[in-house]
């Protein structure tokens, strides 16, 4: 919900004011849920923890771009995307060996409160917002006339398309796996949990090979965001065709998955390429919001088709045919440029 807001404020307040706050709000929210003595109380903490935290993600992409130069920004980006996976990883796997050593799971939320707070005042203290001497809106008639470029512009349109189906297929096959993992492979939840937590972080170091081959090899970074997403999804539509039930084979091809599931994630840096640098927290809010709601659609369709058909294969089946789907427009248009391109030289 806050991806678009966010970027829209960042570009008119600035970004060090929405982190300040946001990563403030982020760490008292954490705390509070240690305090929560009912379902009620949990909801309102993490629902107001979510709307503070969904601050950061655009704001951030753009502040990204915005120092470092075009060769270097899918590298830069990834870095700044492998940070929020480590960091999951790194929480996940600390949290209940925090509950235990303390006696109790609030102390979870009450200590990975503490990192945001500092995180505010780092933030306020020395982030600041661009290179001396770039460029700065000279207008509010010149900021309006930019916003209106990103939502009228079929490109973005296309991208947010693509990182919607990125954001189902990630979320959807993260969310799903360690479930497959003790009914069909018949680890213990244990097990599964730990698995999983392996392979998202093995998944991770996808994102800045992603960036290297896009701005050190091949210099293009549309190629980098289609190509992971065709393969995540060729991915799932092949364990619905070959069905693993044994663990290596499973692990091995769900961590080729996810890995092509984080490569696509340099997706933000493209909108450097075709927008003014003043907007680039709007555009990247509204592509953010899309890949997040990716990531609301890809687990909640996936339990649907489990519960009607009663088959794990047939939700890997959507979520691969929905990502590749959901991807080929852009894959197209990028195609069709390219001719065009060959064919005036």
């Amino acid at each position: 919900m806050m991806q678009l807001p966010s970027g829209i404020i960042s570009d008119k307040i600035g970004v060090r004011r929405v982190f300040t706050v946001s990563l403030t709000m982020t760490g008292v929210t954490c705390i509070l849920t240690g305090f929560a003595r009912s379902f009620v109380d949990c909801l309102a903490y993490r629902f107001a923890n979510g709307l503070a935290a969904g601050c950061i993600a655009a704001p951030g992409s753009a502040t990204v771009m915005r120092w470092f130069q075009p060769k270097d920004r899918a590298i830069a980006l990834s870095i700044f995307q492998l940070s929020v996976s480590v960091g999951t990883v790194i929480a996940t796997a600390l949290s209940v060996v925090v509950a235990s050593t303390f006696g109790g799971w609030m102390w979870t939320f009450w200590i990975f409160g503490i990192p945001s707070l500092v995180a505010a005042v780092l933030t306020m203290l020395f982030l600041k917002e661009r290179p001396e001497g770039s460029s700065e809106p000279s207008s509010d008639l010149e900021s309006r006339l930019d916003y209106s470029a990103v939502l009228k512009s079929l490109r973005v349109w296309l991208l947010c398309l693509a990182g919607l189906g990125g954001g189902v297929i990630f979320i959807g096959t993260l969310t799903w796996v360690p479930t497959y993992l003790v009914k069909i492979v018949n680890l213990t939840e244990t097990q599964a949990g730990v698995v999983s937590s392996l392979m998202l972080l093995l998944g991770s170091f996808g994102t800045p090979l992603s960036g290297y081959i896009a701005d050190r090899i091949i210099k293009r970074r549309s190629p980098m965001v289609l190509i992971p997403l065709f393969a995540a999804g060729s991915g799932c539509i092949l364990i619905s065709i070959m069905k693993p039930r044994e663990m290596c084979q499973t692990i091995f091809m769900f961590a080729l998955v996810l890995l092509s599931s984080t490569m696509w994630w340099i997706i933000p840096s493209i909108l450097s390429e075709w927008l003014p640098m003043n907007i680039l927290g709007t555009a990247s809010g509204l592509l953010s919001s899309m890949m997040s709601l990716g990531g609301v659609l890809g687990p909640f369709m996936f339990g649907v088709v489990l519960d009607l058909t009663g088959s794990f294969y047939q939700g890997w089946f959507l979520l691969g045919s929905v990502a590749i789907l959901l991807a080929s427009p852009m894959a197209l248009s990028s195609f069709k440029r390219f001719m065009e391109s060959m064919l005036k030289h």
